[in-house]
């Protein structure tokens, strides 16, 4: 059977429920445990993870995304390959980001990956998801933010990676 650009896992937190925030801090660590995604390899063996979520900042900073092979009760990389600088604004600044990631694997083998942030300086970014029609006139969180996707898609296995 062809697997190719077959979701494999999809996670979608924060429809209809209170906006929730994280402080990213100086080290990597996972978000939260409800952000993650699991999968099985295709027979390719190749997936692309793609997560999407809003970032607030309050100056240029580097912020770094990862993904961890545990949750917030320690951050695990999946290998430094993973940890990527995403996003530099000039300024104040937020907006809907999404990050992609190519990774390999055996087919049949289970995954579970946690989405993971870390930055060169504490309180510097927020990262925000979900909302409920209650937050738009709410002082603390003046609009709905999207909700956190993550997803695993199966790749060809005729990637070039030159």
């Amino acid at each position: 059977e062809n697997f190719d650009g077959r979701i494999l896992g999809y996670t979608v937190i924060g429809l209809d429920a209170t906006p929730a925030k994280f402080d990213v801090t100086a080290a990597m660590l996972p978000v939260h445990d409800d952000l993650k995604v699991s999968f099985v390899f295709p027979p390719s063996g190749k997936v692309e993870i793609t997560a999407s979520i809003y970032i607030q900042t309050d100056s240029p900073r580097a912020l770094t995304f990862g993904l961890s092979t545990a949750d917030t009760s320690g951050y695990a990389s999946l290998g430094a390959e993973y940890e990527n600088g995403t996003f530099f604004p000039t300024g104040t600044d937020g907006e809907q980001h999404e990050h992609r990631w190519y990774v390999t694997g055996t087919a049949g083998d289970s995954e579970e990956l946690w989405f993971a942030a870390g930055a060169n300086a504490t309180n510097r970014f927020d990262l925000y998801w979900g909302g409920d029609s209650s937050s738009v006139a709410d002082g603390l969180h003046p609009v709905e933010y999207q909700p956190f996707v993550m997803k695993a898609t199966a790749l060809p296995s005729t990637v070039y990676t030159g």
